[in-house]
């Protein structure tokens, strides 16, 4: 929803929590290896196992995956293109600072309360993390905007390599890294999944239009391998 009311921050927020959740229990594993085993749960741990396998083929997961893959392939070909950042009207603004002041009001109330609070909170109590990034602005402000995209797209191509969307953004990411064997393979890939598929076809020739333009050759090994593996594409 954020993303497409151009609240680029806000959702890039939500997708790198859902992302990080998704990374929270993968790594919970590790901590099942002895236990399970000490404990004799072979079973449940084999079982574990295979879901973990297959943990970033949720929809959940890729969902949220291929939109911030989108926003930061968009970035790095414009870097203005999160500059909005899901800005409002005039009449809009308006409205949105009146509800600014009123949960200011709140918020200053609640920040006297919770002083008051703490004032007799025991040492056990948990203070809640300040959000230093509330609308997202650090994550649209990358420096490689390519490299957070691959933070994505490597659990993708590992655990959804079936997945015809998964192949296509690993095209679009590695060919704007100039890593064209890599991409190659995810166009070969995707090929193999769905040769008539739009995207597909526009992508490989966009691909031969590319390496047809470069400034510098490629060495005559990769051409040869790029060369054969053009040649099984429609």
């Amino acid at each position: 929803a954020y993303k497409r009311q151009n609240k680029l921050g806000l959702a890039l927020k939500r997708f790198k929590s859902i992302h990080d959740i998704f990374d929270v229990w993968y790594e919970d594993q590790f901590d099942f290896h002895s236990f399970s085993l000490r404990k004799g749960m072979i079973r449940a741990y084999v079982d574990m196992i295979r879901w973990e396998d297959h943990l970033r083929q949720h929809p959940f997961y890729s969902r949220a995956a291929y939109s911030a893959i989108d926003i930061y392939v968009k970035l790095f070909d414009d870097p203005n293109y999160g500059s909005t950042n899901g800005e409002l009207s005039d009449a809009d603004k308006k409205k949105a600072e009146k509800k600014a002041r009123k949960e200011k009001e709140k918020a200053e109330a609640d920040k006297k309360a919770a002083a008051a609070a703490k004032a007799t909170a025991t040492s056990e109590e948990v203070v809640k993390k300040e959000d230093t990034d509330p609308q997202g602005e650090e994550l649209l402000k990358a420096k490689d905007p390519l490299a957070e995209a691959m933070k994505y797209l490597t659990p993708l191509l590992e655990q959804s390599p079936l997945n015809i969307k998964s192949q296509q953004a690993g095209f679009e990411v590695f060919i704007r890294r100039e890593k064209y064997l890599p991409a190659l393979k995810c166009l070969v890939a995707a090929s193999k999944i769905d040769a008539n598929d739009a995207t597909v076809k526009e992508q490989t020739a966009r691909l031969r239009k590319t390496l047809s333009e470069l400034k510098e050759p490629l060495p005559e090994k990769i051409k040869e391998v790029i060369a054969a593996e053009l040649a099984t594409l429609p």
